[in-house]
């Protein structure tokens, strides 16, 4: 089993963290409805957001699954199924 020493930061960790906090505390009140939304979406999902620079099993990205379906999109697409 995988033990990780949570004592010990990163700094890059800790200076994306720290971004992080300062941009979801800015005042929203001159803001528009969507960046409204998008700025309590990260208030609600902070945790989340740096899940992959905490647990190294975890990817930053999602090309692993977009390569996935890729082939099966770009057959979809040329033999003309994708339309209703």
């Amino acid at each position: 089993m995988l033990t990780l020493d949570y004592t010990i930061k990163n700094p890059k960790t800790v200076y994306l963290e720290d971004t992080l906090t300062q941009l979801i505390k800015v005042d929203l009140t001159d803001k528009r409805i969507k960046e409204q939304a998008f700025v309590k979406r990260l208030q609600k999902r902070r945790n989340a957001i740096h899940t992959f620079l905490h647990h190294k099993e975890f990817p930053g990205d999602y090309k692993a699954s977009e390569r996935g379906i890729r082939n099966v999109k770009v057959k979809i697409k040329i033999s003309n199924q994708f339309k209703a």
